[in-house]
């Protein structure tokens, strides 16, 4: 088992905390895992962390992750 597939699984708590409303904790499982997800899981995690941003009114840390999706789409 590789640190990605293993690190997905937090992509996924922070998916069902996002969904649930606890954006604050979505936020701290999202961040402090980005950088072992997948690409795919990367992808979601950025989707779920702008995501709580918005609903947070944190504006500039919404463009930051949403500046790291494009980023990551023009790897593709």
């Amino acid at each position: 088992l590789d640190v990605e597939e293993s690190a997905d699984g937090y992509q996924l708590l922070g998916a069902y905390l996002t969904d649930n409303e606890q954006y604050k904790d979505a936020i701290t499982i999202l961040e402090e895992h980005l950088a072992d997800f997948s690409e795919f899981a990367k992808k979601q995690a950025l989707g779920d962390l702008i995501t709580c941003c918005d609903k947070l009114g944190n504006k500039e840390k919404k463009e930051e992750y949403e500046k790291r999706v494009k980023e990551l789409k023009e790897k593709d």
